[in-house]
């Protein structure tokens, strides 16, 4: 009788079907140059064009990093999992799961087959039901690349940011209440720079940051938040819902120095940037007065 050969024939074999198709949770996350849409449309045409998946869940993060995992929607696929909603999850590439090597590989080598999860990665052609890929050497290596990739762009981005403060432009998300940002450019706001400067009036005037904004609110000033909302750089219910001024608002306002037209943006103080809403000898009075309550109370 022939010797049979002792190789391990079955690591190309995929793993036994379930009888029930796989309950697949469609994860995209945004990345630079790569729409969310496109990444959807992508995922839910591989699951319709198998057999043993149907669709039981869309996770989503936009403007998340890839570094690190405490994403909401990433979070809420662990819960639908942890609920036996979904048991497989199928993302466009590793890429878009995760881009920090040694978590990457936590959650495929570990936590995911513990807790009975398929993964799949389109574009890697990487599935968790068959033993051989997840063999393959190339996974851990662009597990690798993807989290150097990261912290690349990371340093280039942060690069980028100190130039621009170098160069006295504004670096942040939202204008401070009072002006608009066009590019990096602030400018005023006239609707807004009229609430300032009648802050700044009322605190020379003696009234406290709580007195402040009640007058604010009795007046039916919308607060800043609210006022981006109107203006629509803010989405969301809860900003349609926000009506109060509150006195630490209207603190951070009289402690903002960018009311007299410079920029301090992290080691960087750069003058007449922009139009001064405040200025310099009205801002410095009310921090001294400020400094001088203070001294007083404690």
């Amino acid at each position: 009788m022939p010797r049979k050969s002792r190789k391990n024939t079955t690591t190309t074999e995929p793993k036994p079907l379930p009888n029930s198709p796989y309950k697949v949770g469609l994860y995209a996350r945004l990345s630079v140059g790569d729409a969310i849409e496109t990444q959807i449309a992508l995922l839910r045409q591989y699951v319709s064009e198998q057999t043993d998946m149907i669709e039981a869940g869309l996770y989503q993060d936009i403007a998340q990093t890839g570094t690190n995992f405490n994403r909401p929607g990433f979070i809420k696929l662990l819960d639908d999992i942890k609920a036996k909603k979904i048991n497989c999850i199928v993302v466009k590439d590793l890429s878009r799961f995760g881009r920090n090597y040694i978590e990457t590989g936590n959650y495929l080598e570990c936590v995911f087959p513990f807790m009975g999860v398929r993964f799949v990665a389109i574009g890697d052609n990487y599935d968790s039901n068959y033993p051989s890929t997840g063999d393959d050497l190339m996974l851990p290596l662009k597990n690798l690349i993807n989290e150097v990739y990261a912290k690349d762009i990371s340093k280039k981005v942060r690069s980028q940011y100190e130039m621009k403060r170098k160069r006295g432009e504004f670096c942040g998300t939202f204008a401070p209440y009072g002006y608009i940002k066009q590019g990096n450019v602030l400018v005023v706001d006239d609707y807004a720079a009229r609430v300032v400067k009648q802050i700044f009036r009322l605190v020379l005037e003696g009234h406290s940051t709580h007195a402040i904004a009640a007058f604010l609110n009795e007046s039916k000033i919308l607060p800043p938040n609210r006022h981006r909302y109107e203006q629509g750089l803010l989405k969301g219910e809860k900003h349609s819902k926000c009506k109060q001024w509150y006195k630490s608002v209207v603190k951070r306002i009289i402690q903002n120095p960018t009311y007299t037209g410079r920029l301090e943006q992290g080691k960087y103080r750069i003058e007449d940037t922009h139009p001064a809403i405040i200025d310099d000898a009205t801002f410095e009075s009310v921090q001294k007065l400020r400094t001088y309550t203070f001294c007083v109370k404690t």
